[in-house]
């Protein structure tokens, strides 16, 4: 009985040998490989600490955050002010649609606004009501909206100021989770002025209108300043919805020439690709900034690290980011700011070798950088699809405003220059220009190819593999193509 226990004792402190063996060499690989790899970091002159990324203080008088209607949802430790006329609307039900009329939105088309959504038709009413008529539906949703047009006014106010620098806890990075209590009120906010574009469209009141798309913009960038990737992403979206609102006043003519002439200042955005870059670069710093046991920890929200990775030797966690470092950079490299285009075969090549890793043990020590940087992959595709569409929205008011002048639409794109625009912008995964197909004197097809780098001929058609076929633009919803 002695000797077995004797042997079991031996055979503990030999395993336990190994064990402390094996992560000491572990550890020490992983140390050893991330110091190379924040040497090449260091060598390109990219940022590597959270001091380096913490954006310098501004003066208040130029920060939107820090005029009254925003700086009051921080309180001074920096937890959210839940009695702020903002975090109080962030709570409030907004008008939300109760019906639908049209068949669902086709994936990468835009569809005209209908108001009359909003209301419930009732039954043994004679007349029109706001759920048959699109004046009356509009009058009623300003109504409903009227109690915030004086917070509206103080939010317009803060956003005609020039900079913005929000006051989170920058120097304490993803450890102690950052403090993003102006998003969700921000949120609201984008809803309100788009169903008050939408509104004063539908009664004529374009220069209102146009205020409100002025503000739903200017606030969208003020989102963006915090340059990270899920900043940038919710940027984007309203973007996107700010742009829907212009191209439904197109399609309809509601537009003065007027309100036109206000909107290059709007779409042109020069420095969108070096911020894009920069953000993916912050992001990386965030990250690195933790331990492997921290990154897992915040990673439960999201889902639920297996055993496995939960018990790795840190030199692992540091190999991963060894992995992420190797991928962000090829896909940073895709990202030409000086002409803001993006090599869509660049990123298709690290897609295919992440495809390539698909279950853990291949992908070891990569399982968590392979995740992080598909998530940029994605990120980058809808930043290239975005893109594209403020290219197109660009041409398309130099179309208009062409149109109004002359009658007619130019035979090419290259008319518009330089009586309406500097240059053509030119398609975003291959820099060529922009593919312009005039239907009639008045209107056109305006189309880039997207990220399957094919020519599909205008067609609107969602591929389960790479998206949408083509990123459209048409002078009217009957032009798109869905075959």
């Amino acid at each position: 009985m002695k000797l077995v226990l004797r042997g079991l004792v031996v055979f503990l402190v030999v395993l336990a040998l190994f064990v402390a063996l094996f992560y000491g060499v572990e550890n020490w690989r992983g140390k050893h490989a991330w110091e190379k790899t924040l040497a090449e970091i260091k060598e390109r002159g990219e940022p590597t600490t959270l001091a380096e990324i913490t954006p310098p203080p501004i003066p208040d008088e130029v920060n939107i955050a820090a005029a009254p209607v925003f700086a009051e949802l921080f309180l001074p430790d920096g937890s959210e002010n839940k009695e702020a006329r903002l975090a109080r609307l962030s709570k409030t039900e907004l008008p939300q649609q109760k019906r639908r009329l049209d068949p669902p939105q086709f994936p990468g088309t835009w569809q005209l606004s209908d108001l009359r959504l909003y209301f419930e038709e009732q039954e043994g009413t004679e007349g029109p009501s706001p759920a048959t008529d699109q004046k009356l539906a509009a009058q009623a949703l300003l109504a409903q909206l009227d109690k915030w047009t004086p917070l509206l006014e103080e939010v317009r106010e803060a956003l005609s100021r020039p900079q913005c620098r929000w006051p989170l806890p920058y120097e304490k990075g993803f450890k102690a989770g950052a403090s993003h209590h102006h998003l969700s009120p921000t949120q609201m906010l984008i809803q309100i002025f788009s169903l008050r574009v939408q509104s004063l469209l539908e009664l004529g009141e374009s220069q209102k209108a146009m205020d409100d798309l002025e503000a739903f913009f200017r606030l969208s960038r003020a989102v963006e300043s915090e340059q990270t990737v899920i900043t940038n992403l919710l940027g984007y979206a309203f973007d996107s919805m700010a742009l829907q609102l212009f191209w439904n006043g197109l399609v309809r003519n509601q537009w003065s020439e007027a309100d036109l002439l206000r909107m290059p200042e709007l779409l042109n955005r020069p420095d969108d690709f070096a911020k894009l870059r920069k953000a993916l670069l912050h992001e990386q710093v965030l990250m690195r900034d933790m331990d492997f046991k921290s990154y897992y920890a915040a990673m439960k929200g999201f889902y639920t690290p297996p055993l496995s990775l939960r018990v790795q030797p840190s030199g692992w966690f540091l190999q991963e980011m060894c992995s992420f470092a190797n991928y962000s950079r090829r896909i940073h490299d895709s990202i030409d700011v000086q002409n803001m285009t993006i090599a869509a075969s660049v990123c298709h090549e690290v897609a295919k070798e992440i495809e390539d890793k698909k279950d853990v043990l291949s992908s070891w020590p990569e399982f968590s950088a392979k995740g992080s940087a598909s998530g940029y992959l994605t990120f980058i595709r809808k930043v290239a699809q975005m893109q594209a569409m403020t290219n197109q929205a660009r041409i398309a008011l130099a179309l208009e405003l062409w149109k109004l002048r002359h009658g007619r639409l130019p035979e090419h794109l290259d008319e518009l220059v330089p009586e309406f625009l500097d240059s053509v912008p030119n398609q975003v995964v291959d820099n060529t220009q922009m593919i312009y197909r005039r239907v009639n004197d008045q209107d056109y097809l305006l189309y880039s190819i997207a990220w399957n780098l094919q020519d599909d001929g205008g067609i609107v058609k969602r591929d389960p593999e790479v998206g949408l076929l083509d990123w459209v633009w048409v002078s009217k919803p009957e032009l798109y193509r869905v075959e």
